[in-house]
């Protein structure tokens, strides 16, 4: 019971911390005119946060190059959302580059996620 009150605790500040980095790179990105301004930086980070976690549930980390693709499906999905319009076009392209180097550089996990 301790050791799963441990795992818990620990599961929550790494998720806490991954929603406050996002959090800390959404503010600037608003004020560079990427972010739509009346959009709230901490809910599309925990957006984010919670779409890479539901993937990873929902995907096969055994094989890299579909969870990539996965990945990069969402992404394009929630970024209308919360994207200027005109930003757009650059971050979907910026989206493909670096799921195509991702992609290059991946090895699989094994089935239970140790390997």
């Amino acid at each position: 019971m301790v050791r799963q009150a441990r795992s818990e605790a620990t599961r929550k500040k790494i998720i806490t911390s991954a929603v406050e980095l996002f959090n800390e790179i959404g503010y600037p990105a608003t004020g560079l005119g990427d972010i739509i301004a009346d959009r709230d930086p901490r809910g599309i980070a925990r957006l984010l946060v919670s779409m890479y976690l539901g993937l990873r549930q929902t995907s096969n980390l055994a094989e890299p190059e579909r969870f990539l693709r996965d990945l990069e499906n969402v992404w394009k999905l929630a970024l209308p959302g919360f994207v200027n319009p005109d930003r757009i076009d650059y971050l979907n392209q910026f989206i493909e580059r670096r799921t195509a180097v991702a992609q290059k550089k991946a090895t699989p996990l094994a089935a239970d996620g140790l390997g």
